[in-house]
């Protein structure tokens, strides 16, 4: 039977050939993903379901109110991120991705039989911090699970069941109720729970908590018997024991303070590339380009990041992270500055009472008409979130499972993904004003900016981690 087993060749330093089993560690990651799936589905819950909630006369609820249901799962989120620091080392990865589905499940049921907004508002915060705790466990848990040659692959799966949740979401709101939306995600939170039970916990956090022939035993599973697993069990135990006095005292001493700096920065650019700016508009600049139908629009945006992810996934370990976040940070950086461009010379109806100013100088009442350059808002669009999706949306969750020490992993990767959804909620909430202060052009112009500076960070300061063991990455960062 193993002949026929899905493998693949790996050289070791010693010139042995191991065989690698590649079936089976794809399944755990994939599986895990499924609680990616869920964070997914919650952030993009709230796009196709807004008429629907706004207008129903159970809940009366306004704009204003709406608003807040939406931003407010970040907070939710920032609890959890907190709460996954300590879960992650205290129970373990597998357990910790269990523990979700204690705030996911009666979040959504709080948001189904919702009356008022009060009740809206706690399962939004319950549903977030299942979305904090799964932004930090996952792909730490992919990570754990892979080996070198397969990590970078298998990493970007997380980003892919996070699109497939948002692309779900658009399928299933757009065709049932809000209440029956917030259903189908209880039923898919229960099927990931299922799976996830009878997947094995990382060797890495086995062999942290002396738990070696479990670790072994994990291994052989994900790995398969033709691998050297005590080889890769050796390096583990080695590496640990060289970070076993680590504590928040070494930060400094160690050089870690650096690797919190360049994990918080790549989740900064991450929000700060005008992601939010894009998706917010895209209805509306494919609308001004004769796609009114929004449920398409929707589908259309979902199935490029989709498909833009699952490209990630092939590709990240053959050109490596580097050379996607900087061609990422020039291509975003173009689309940003173009939309700029095209929100100041497209003649766009104005509302009454709306300034015609621009930040390039031109009265936008003067300019061209919009069915002439309409086409560029949605070629930007398309190539923007088909982008972010290849480098900027998967890559720092997959960094920052990568840069940390054993010993602090779970700690830094809290503080990391803390700061993430800190950024996701003022992002979201400052997004409004600067459209009344800035206009469409200067918000635009100023998301460019930070794309064309997040280049330079990648390039000083962002280690490659393409194809090193943990162990490498290690000791390249403390050279």
């Amino acid at each position: 039977m193993e002949d026929k087993e899905l493998t693949i060749s790996i050289i070791n330093s010693d010139k042995h050939v191991t065989k690698e089993r590649f079936i089976t560690a794809f399944l755990a990651a994939l599986i895990a993903s499924l609680a990616s799936l869920c964070f997914g589905f919650a952030i993009g819950y709230t796009s196709p379901t807004e008429v629907a909630i706004e207008n129903d006369s159970r809940l009366n609820i306004t704009k204003d109110e709406f608003s807040w249901f939406a931003s407010i799962v970040a907070l939710g989120a920032l609890l959890g991120s907190i709460l996954a620091g300590f879960s992650v080392d205290k129970f373990g990865r597998k357990t910790t991705i269990l523990i979700t589905s204690v705030f996911y499940i009666p979040g959504w049921c709080l948001i189904c039989y919702a009356t008022n907004i009060f009740m809206l508002y706690a399962g939004r915060i319950l549903v977030g911090v299942g979305v904090g705790i799964t932004s930090l466990t996952v792909p730490l848990y992919i990570a754990e699970v892979s080996s070198a040659q397969l990590r970078g692959g298998l990493g970007a799966i997380n980003q892919f069941g996070i699109t497939i949740g948002i692309f779900l979401s658009y399928l299933v709101g757009s065709s049932l109720s809000w209440d029956w939306t917030a259903i189908f995600a209880i039923a898919v939170v229960a099927v990931m729970v299922i799976l996830m039970i009878f997947m094995p916990e990382t060797p890495r956090w086995l062999i942290t908590n002396n738990q070696r022939q479990k670790a072994l035993q994990n291994l052989i599973w994900l790995r398969g018997s033709l691998y050297d697993v005590e080889k890769e069990c050796n390096e583990m135990e080695t590496n640990l024991g060289k970070q076993e006095n680590a504590s928040l005292k070494d930060f400094r001493k160690m050089g870690l303070f650096r690797l919190l700096l360049i994990g918080g920065f790549l989740m900064f650019f991450q929000q700060f590339c005008g992601i939010n700016a894009v998706l917010f508009f895209n209805a509306k600049i494919f609308s001004s380009a004769g796609f009114n139908n929004s449920k398409v629009v929707s589908l259309s945006v979902g199935a490029t990041l989709v498909l833009a992810t699952a490209v990630s996934c092939l590709i990240v370990d053959k050109s490596g992270r580097k050379i996607l976040l900087m061609v990422g940070s020039i291509v975003m950086f173009l689309c940003n500055f173009f939309l700029a461009i095209y929100y100041d010379i497209a003649k766009i109806p104005l509302n009454v009472g709306q300034k015609t100013i621009s930040i390039f100088g031109r009265n936008i009442s003067h300019s061209v008409p919009l069915s002439q350059i309409s086409w560029l808002g949605v070629l930007c669009v398309i190539v923007y979130i088909a982008i972010f999706s290849l480098g900027w949306g998967p890559l720092p969750w997959l960094l920052m499972s990568e840069i940390f020490p054993p010993r602090i992993r779970g700690f830094a990767s809290a503080v990391v993904t803390f700061i993430n959804w800190s950024l996701v909620f003022l992002v979201t909430k400052s997004f409004q004003y600067m459209i009344k202060s800035f206009y469409e052009q200067g918000t635009f112009f100023f998301y460019s900016l930070f794309c064309l500076l997040s280049f330079f960070f990648v390039f000083f300061f962002v280690p490659e981690t393409k194809g090193k063991t943990f162990e490498e990455i290690q000791h390249c960062l403390k050279k």
